[in-house]
């Protein structure tokens, strides 16, 4: 019968019905000292209703039955707690000293300790049980530390005739204190308790907190009622025993061990929250919470692998009752995303695979199978998944439900993937017969679409693991990162976890391995490539002040001509290109249509070509290859010349003189004629309609003159010498 039975049954005031139930419990084969004192309650409710006798015959016969099959050292733990509860009013301070003489025959002076403690009598069983177990307890050399205050001592010599027990204080002082005065002031402590590190063994101290910094943490909640913050730990340890300047290293090393103790709950965040649990934490408990805390798929799968991972680590068989909980909660997710069309339930199908594969030991993942089976476009279910390992499991279900059109898929995934899962959708499609040659237009649909092909164009610079990605340069790929940083800041389209994450995985590559690629990047351009990516990354105030300084100084150490400063005019900068915003579109749209119409025909022609046969004697190959070359090249020059464009402000034409955006009234000196030109650039003009590509070099030689002044012009019709009537704003 439970104890809470019991109780009701004893307030009933049906004393019989509880003997009769505390034998029954004594005599079972499950009786322990430590199921006694489960049991402690129902003594403590007969001595609330003055049932002193019963209560205390119960306690005997439970010490009597103990003892005829434990040792009196294990009947104490049952015998003391069993004197607590009846208190002064009951009959066992003979009987618990007895079990004492039992337990510690060896023990010099014992009877002195037991009449000192006044266990049979004379002192509050709490204070008599405390004095004897402090005093038991502590042997000469061994530290305790004070009850009442933050101090800690060493025991000196213990004299075991009287129990007189000398203490040694930090600063040296010696006292000696009586056997209930000792107990009352001070509780045993280990050696390598916080406080006795820090008042005796300095050394020892700096060693833990260096190698074990969660125990010093533990040590200290210990003594603080078992919790503390992490706030006051830096405020007991800093300065005086880590530098401040070092706190958040060694608290972020401490902190991870302490996440992988069952006996530590951490909440919050600046501060920590920290208590420790006498009882340990299971694991599945501590997992229970983050998991019920999880409504993504990506964070789900992350959590599952890592528990079956610490389980591992542990020694642990995972629990499949506690898998099978979260396997049925996400099930009925798949099946209300199943209904309304989600494209969110690969995700989720993907976890129940990795779950039914730890509980089952089976492949698992029918669910995603079947979706991916009847997928005809299988893109839309993968960008929901935002975790490279759901894309890998991704992958595996896709092959096998659609064998005969893997490469076709991954072709097109590779352009959307995750940076961390390209190179194995590369190394797959190698598998699958793929080289340099059927990369190329996807490395240029990269380039082309720098935005919406982010990740795969971040792994282009860092650089793919596979010898068949070959076909690019680094300047075009860096410029299109320096393009999607600046449309980031600007763009009303792009939401902003995208910009977030964009922005901070383009800052960690650029600066990966030391700059390793930037500086590989620099070595492969000239002077003036070098001044237009200079120019790039002046105007960019997301990369980050130390990312920002850095490339700059590396551009100056190789290009130290460019430190020089010249006063140059907008249209002599050869680092930049001005243009106007529909030019710049247009450009664009002339770019989008050589990646994705000329090229990828091209790419057809070269493979339908390929498959004629004998390739040294194919004149179609061998045109189409050259074709593919002249493409190339000027895409190359398209996209260079994108990455210094600069679109002129309608507003900002300086008419003082003539400029990138004017038009310019003329009037030949000996006919007398009148003619008007524009300048703008050179995606803009349009000879019929007497616009000027301001590089041109006869137009050039115009740049700067002003109203009045008379040059020789041989562009338009008549040649020969003009004079400077007006000069306007051609954009406004």
């Amino acid at each position: 019968m439970e104890v809470d039975s019991l109780l009701k049954l004893a307030s009933g005031g049906n004393t019989r019905a509880v003997e009769d139930a505390w034998m029954s419990k004594l005599e079972s084969d499950s009786a322990s000292p430590d199921s006694v004192v489960a049991m402690l309650p129902l003594l403590e409710a007969l001595a609330k209703q003055g049932q002193i006798s019963e209560a205390t015959t119960l306690a005997m016969t439970a010490m009597e039955s103990l003892g005829e099959r434990f040792e009196p050292a294990d009947v104490l733990r049952a015998a003391g707690p069993m004197h607590l509860a009846l208190s002064k009013k009951s009959e066992l301070g003979e009987h618990v000293s007895g079990l004492y003489l039992k337990a510690y025959p060896d023990q010099d002076g014992l009877e002195a300790l037991i009449e000192e403690a006044g266990v049979s009598g004379g002192r509050p069983p709490r204070r008599a049980l405390r004095t004897m177990d402090v005093c038991l307890t502590v042997q000469p050399g061994s530290y305790v530390a004070a009850r009442h205050d933050d101090a800690s001592a060493q025991v000196g010599s213990i004299d075991t005739s009287d129990w007189q027990i000398s203490v040694s204080l930090p600063s040296g002082q010696k006292s000696k204190l009586g056997p209930v005065e000792f107990a009352d002031n001070y509780a045993p402590v280990g050696e390598d308790d916080f406080r006795v590190l820090r008042d005796f063994d300095g050394e020892r101290l700096a060693e833990v907190l260096t190698k074990k910094p969660a125990e010093i943490v533990v040590s200290i909640m210990r003594t603080s009622g078992n919790k503390t913050d992490s706030d006051t730990l830096m405020g007991m340890l800093c300065p005086k025993f880590i530098e401040t300047k070092n706190w958040s290293r060694w608290w972020t090393k401490a902190r991870t061990a302490l996440k992988r103790d069952p006996h530590i709950e951490m909440e919050g965040r600046s501060p920590y929250w920290l208590k420790y649990l006498e009882i340990a934490r299971s694991l599945e408990d501590e997992f229970k919470g983050q998991f019920a805390a999880l409504h993504d798929a990506a964070s789900e799968f992350a959590l599952v692998d890592r528990y079956i991972k610490e389980c591992e680590s542990r020694n642990n068989k995972h629990d499949s009752a506690f898998l099978k909980v979260i396997h049925d909660r996400l099930g009925a997710r798949a099946m209300r995303l199943q209904e309304s069309g989600g494209k969110q339930i690969l995700g989720t199908w993907l976890v129940l695979r990795k779950i039914e594969q730890a509980i089952g030991g089976s492949e698992g993942g029918e669910g995603a199978m079947e979706l991916l089976r009847k997928a005809s476009e299988p893109l839309p279910y993968f960008q929901a998944l935002g975790s490279v390992a759901l894309w890998e499991q991704g992958f595996v279900c896709l092959e096998q439900a659609q064998p005969d059109r893997i490469k076709e898929f991954l072709c097109e995934l590779l352009l959307i993937a995750p940076q961390g899962s390209c190179n194995g959708i590369v190394d797959r499609l190698v598998q699958l017969g793929m080289g340099s040659v059927d990369f190329a237009p996807m490395i240029l649909s990269m380039v082309g679409e720098p935005v919406e092909c982010n990740e795969a164009l971040l792994w282009l610079w860092d650089g793919p693991a596979s010898d068949q990605i070959n076909e690019y340069r680094l300047i075009t790929v860096l410029t299109k990162m320096f393009g999607v940083l600046a449309e980031v800041r600007i763009s009303d389209q792009i939401p902003a976890e995208a910009k977030k994450r964009i922005v901070a995985n383009t800052r960690s590559l650029l600066g990966a391995r030391k700059y390793e690629r930037f500086h590989q990047c620099l070595g492969e351009i000239e002077s003036g490539m070098a001044s237009a990516l200079a120019t790039q990354i002046k105007r960019l105030d997301n990369l980050g002040r130390v990312v920002h300084e850095d490339m700059l100084k590396a551009i100056w150490k190789k290009f130290p001509e460019l430190t020089v400063v010249k006063v140059i005019d907008p249209w002599a900068d050869e680092s930049m290109l001005l243009v106007t915003s529909q030019g710049m579109v247009k450009k664009k749209e002339e770019i989008d249509t050589m990646v994705n119409v000329t090229m990828r025909e091209n790419a057809k022609r070269i493979g339908e070509a390929a498959s004629h046969g004998d390739l040294s004697e194919n004149s179609e190959y061998k045109f189409a290859l050259e074709e593919r070359d002249l493409l190339r090249a000027r895409l190359a020059q398209m996209q260079d010349e994108m990455s210094i464009a600069q679109a002129v402000d309608p507003g900002e034409v300086d008419t003082n003189s003539i400029n990138v955006g004017t038009k310019v009234e003329l009037s030949h000196c000996q006919s007398g004629q009148s003619r008007v030109l524009t300048v703008l650039g050179p995606w803009d003009s349009n000879l019929e309609r007497n616009i000027y590509n301001y590089k041109a070099p006869a137009v050039q030689k115009l740049m700067g003159h002003k109203v009045g002044d008379e040059l020789e012009i041989n562009i338009l019709d008549p040649q020969g010498q003009y004079e400077i009537k007006a000069i306007q704003n051609a954009l406004s």
